[in-house]
């Protein structure tokens, strides 16, 4: 910032083009305060952002969480680009309030702003997150109308939004029709079928996904493992836990916690305790399905010295867990 107070001299463009630049690096590290910073600096000098440079503060305010402080800078722009538009559209498809992406849509056809297939992956986004498939299928149905070249990240926007409005089928079709697919677009499809319970459905396109070359990854075993455990299937789950080394995916905390509520569920609860023991960064959450393991399979005393340890661990109960213990409770 010692640099950018002393640029007091040069053309205004200079000016305008040397901030734009300072700020896209602020963005890309999202260092708020410095762009934040950066931003009150030249509001100080009276300088008014051209499209260049408010979409660099939209750039950084999105990307740090800031909407507010991005819709301010936004609504002061005279005639925003497609880009400015797009990540205002795409932030609150992620952030919320997720109508406002809707909103924004609506606007840029008021004002004739052509929308391109970011723009949709966008839209799609928040209808998937509002579970309103009728009003993304109404706008998916301009992708066509303007004819959008309709990539894969537009395809696997419309099957997470099938796939969370409760559509499989409707999901499945637009997977099956799809020229390109990518390792998001198997495990959205994946995960759509372990959600459903559907284990023969999500094991079928995992076995179809490795014979297309497509590697898994943590996502895809997330969702394998949810279903052995809706299922309480163990042999399927053991399956599954020897094919994370052989293609060698590394057991971070989430996968580790599946892990033991896989097993818990399942009642194998010796392999399941065997996992936390060995979890350097145990959590509430995978001690709480150890719990709930011993519960659901009669092992009330070892739910209570399950806690205890929970607690001596410095690991606090949550309500699943208190519920768990009070079920516990009342089989003694």
């Amino acid at each position: 910032l010692n640099v950018v107070r002393n640029v007091d001299n040069g053309s205004n463009r200079d000016i305008l083009s040397y901030f734009t630049s300072l700020l896209q690096r602020c963005a890309t590290k999202k260092a708020f305060s410095e762009g934040r910073n950066i931003h009150l600096y030249l509001m100080s000098k009276g300088i008014e952002p051209d499209v260049q440079l408010g979409t660099a503060l939209i750039h950084l305010y999105t990307k740090c969480g800031r909407l507010r402080a991005a819709s301010e800078v936004f609504d002061k722009l005279v005639e925003p680009d497609i880009l400015a538009w797009n990540m205002m559209v795409v932030a609150h498809a992620k952030c919320g309030p997720f109508s406002h992406s809707f909103t924004l849509f609506n606007e840029m056809e008021r004002r004739n702003v052509s929308p391109n297939e970011v723009t949709f992956v966008g839209i799609l986004t928040a209808a998937a997150n509002l579970s309103d498939c009728e009003r993304g299928k109404m706008v998916y149905s301009q992708v066509v109308i303007i004819a959008v070249y309709v990539n894969v990240f537009v395809n696997n926007a419309l099957i997470d939004m099938y796939v969370k409005g409760g559509f499989i089928h409707d999901a499945s079709h637009v997977f099956n029709m799809m020229v390109e697919r990518d390792v998001v677009s198997w495990n959205t499809m994946i995960g759509g079928w372990a959600k459903l319970a559907c284990a023969e459905e999500a094991f079928a396109l995992f076995n179809l996904m490795i014979h297309e070359g497509i590697l898994p990854n943590e996502v895809t075993f997330l969702s394998l493992m949810s279903a052995c455990a809706i299922l309480k299937d163990l042999e399927l789950g053991k399956q599954i836990h020897f094919q994370l080394g052989n293609y060698e995916i590394t057991l971070k905390s989430s996968l580790r916690n599946a892990l033991i509520d896989m097993y818990s569920k399942c009642g194998c609860l010796l392999e399941a305790r065997y996992v936390i023991d060995r979890l350097f960064d145990q959590s509430s959450i995978s001690w709480t399905s150890l719990i709930a393991g011993y519960v659901e399979h009669g092992h009330e005393e070892e739910a209570l010295e399950c806690l205890e340890e929970m607690k001596d661990e410095g690991f606090s109960p949550n309500e699943i867990t208190y519920v768990c213990i009070l079920k516990a409770c009342g089989s003694l």
